[in-house]
């Protein structure tokens, strides 16, 4: 009976520390596999709660099984690995293949730099996250009224499920909440074909059900996710 206490107080441990990682995480990162499938939903809601303001996690939604993939189906130049996030509701529910772990050093992090609490700037290339390092052409800064912007763009050639991706923006409101990211395809892109499997999700939001997922804009080619 003690044994089974002790483990009983273990597990329960486990479950505290995972969830105090989970709320850690920052902007893009993508909750990592856990063992069992409670443990899995602990940190999803935990995730969800953090970046929405809010302290529950989204109602399930309906797979559709024509998003299914693995790990291997797609070229290393294809940055579905490291934004596929944005296709389980922004937040990285229920992906049906494995995404790159940022939970130690995000791409952001690795890019963006800070002076003076409020000095925003590009870090040197060779801070850059390693493993894309050679993939992108420049990163520039754009100061607007709402958000500061960081725009990652491509060399020519990366793609995103197939389709040519020229640019990356993640961007925040500097002392201030809210932040989102944005994948800004090529004029020649076909996003009616990739566009299915972006799923978005019933959530509560101050009372109220939202669906919290990425949105389409065709007319510039953009998909955007956005957290308030």
């Amino acid at each position: 009976m003690k044994k089974n206490n002790i483990l009983s107080i273990l597990a329960i441990g486990s479950l505290m520390t995972l969830s105090g990682c989970a709320e850690s995480q920052t902007m893009g990162s993508t909750v990592v596999n856990s063992v069992g499938s409670l443990v899995t939903e602990v940190v999803n809601g935990t995730v969800e709660g953090v970046r929405q303001g809010l302290g529950g996690a989204a109602t399930t939604a309906t797979k559709d099984s024509s998003t299914s993939n693995t790990h291997s189906a797609l070229p290393a130049n294809d940055m579905v690995y490291l934004f596929g996030s944005m296709e389980g509701g922004c937040l990285g529910k229920d992906m049906p293949f494995q995404t790159f772990d940022q939970s130690t050093l995000s791409l952001e992090d690795s890019i963006k730099g800070v002076s003076n609490g409020y000095d925003y700037y590009v870090k040197p290339r060779s801070e850059w996250l390693s493993e894309y390092r050679d993939t992108i052409k420049n990163v520039r800064i754009h100061e607007g009224s709402e958000y500061t912007q960081y725009h990652v763009m491509f060399k020519d050639g990366i793609k995103y499920r197939g389709q040519p991706l020229e640019e990356y923006i993640f961007m925040f409101r500097p002392e201030s909440s809210g932040s989102g990211e944005i994948l800004k395809f090529s004029p020649a892109a076909n996003i009616a074909t990739i566009w299915p499997n972006f799923r978005s999700y019933k959530m509560e939001y101050w009372g109220e059900m939202i669906d919290m997922g990425a949105t389409y804009n065709p007319k510039n080619k953009t998909i955007t996710c956005l957290f308030d």
